[in-house]
């Protein structure tokens, strides 16, 4: 297989429909024949937030694979066929899903500590890019399928009829994949919005028994503030007496709440 790296698309000496394929970030996978040409353009997962659309020419004289010089394409070699071309993007997708299943085993271990208003940004942004991947994924698919299906001519042939099988089902397991990581996603958010509600309840629940618990003593020590008669009012120890009973009603309403668990 031929490289040809670009910096600009436009300079390549393709047709017209080829060249607005490569232009476009979100082509997806197809295949289009041009006189005794094939044209497979594939979506190549340069890393997690950039993919790109590659594009591999098939004629008598062999295969030529057109990429971006951004895209690293070391695992390509001379020798490299379509079918071992399309097995290296599926282990590149691969490898990212691998790099995002770690990231969310990591935030699992510390699920306790919530989301936050960056965690919450970062989580969408991490399930539209699934997505993405997702639908790239499944184009190949497609791909595969109409390939395998209709036997295209200089892409298919008996010897390569496993190797086409193998990608099918490495396509399923991708997808499964990811779509257990979506739901991942979608759980870690749940779980962390009723760990935050049932911290706010709790909050809430402490706040209410401590201005309880401030209430009494501002309630006993308000009658006295009042020109009146009251009990204890020409005591020596008035003072004193009002203090005890404050005291007295706090203590025992502490006691209560704790043991019925409000703090």
């Amino acid at each position: 297989m031929i490289k040809v790296a670009y910096s600009d698309y436009n300079e390549l000496e393709l047709s017209k429909e080829v060249l607005m394929s490569l232009g476009d970030r979100a082509e997806l996978a197809h295949i289009r024949v041009i006189e005794d040409e094939i044209f497979v353009i594939v979506t190549y997962p340069n890393n997690a937030d950039d993919l790109r659309p590659v594009c591999i020419k098939v004629n008598d004289h062999g295969s030529t694979i057109y990429y971006d010089q951004a895209i690293d394409m070391s695992k390509i070699t001379d020798t490299t066929s379509f079918t071992e071309f399309i097995t290296v993007v599926l282990d590149r997708f691969e490898d990212i899903l691998e790099v995002i299943s770690d990231e969310l085993d990591l935030f699992e271990s510390n699920i306790d500590q919530g989301l936050n208003k960056e965690d919450i940004r970062h989580y969408f942004l991490l399930n539209k890019k699934l997505i993405n991947f997702e639908t790239a994924i499944s184009a190949i698919e497609e791909l595969i399928n109409y390939i395998s299906g209709e036997k295209v001519e200089k892409l298919w042939c008996e010897r390569t009829s496993s190797e086409y099988a193998n990608m099918k089902i490495e396509i399923k397991q991708l997808n499964q994949n990811i779509e257990m990581y979506l739901k991942i996603i979608n759980s870690i958010i749940n779980v962390s919005d009723s760990l935050f509600s049932s911290k706010l309840n709790i909050t809430m629940k402490r706040l209410t028994t401590v201005t309880l618990v401030l209430a009494l003593p501002t309630f006993v020590t308000s009658f006295y503030g009042m020109n009146i008669n009251l009990p204890f009012q020409e005591h020596p120890y008035s003072l004193q007496i009002v203090f005890l009973i404050s005291f007295i009603l706090t203590g025992l309403t502490c006691i209560y709440l704790y043991k019925n668990d409000y703090f």
